[in-house]
């Protein structure tokens, strides 16, 4: 697997600050627009996506929901995102999509995140519908 790149690892390879980087990547006022260009240039070449556990562990407030939606293709996962998102409770949630398989330690593994905290909750979806 291949690691992901990290706020850490773009300020190794740019020299500007870990805050910099992160205040870069959010058009923060205080960065010049020489720096936003060059640290938002590395953040696309190296892929990184933000981590969102970190972001939301930092402040110990996990705002993370998990969504299983099982993988016969009878949901509309769009059309369940957008309904879910409607919920003024989880307006300012991030949504994980979770595709479990039919296995109890698949789930077991998010139920533990829930313990430890790393999300908040997780919606289920099951089916009726026959696996091919």
């Amino acid at each position: 697997m291949k690691k992901r790149v990290t706020l850490k690892d773009i300020s190794k390879i740019s020299g500007f600050s870990v805050s910099t980087i992160s205040k870069a990547l959010h058009d923060d006022a205080d960065i010049s627009y020489k720096t936003k260009t060059k640290v938002k240039k590395l953040a696309s070449i190296y892929n990184y996506v933000p981590n969102f556990l970190a972001k939301y562990l930092k402040y110990e407030i996990p705002n993370i929901i998990g969504v299983s939606v099982p993988k016969n293709g009878e949901f509309d996962i769009p059309k369940i995102v957008k309904e879910i998102t409607c919920i003024p409770l989880l307006k300012k949630c991030e949504l994980v999509n979770y595709q479990l398989e039919d296995n109890k330690v698949n789930v077991d593994v998010r139920m533990q995140n829930i313990i430890e905290g790393d999300i908040a909750g997780i919606i289920v979806l099951f089916s009726n519908k026959a696996r091919d």
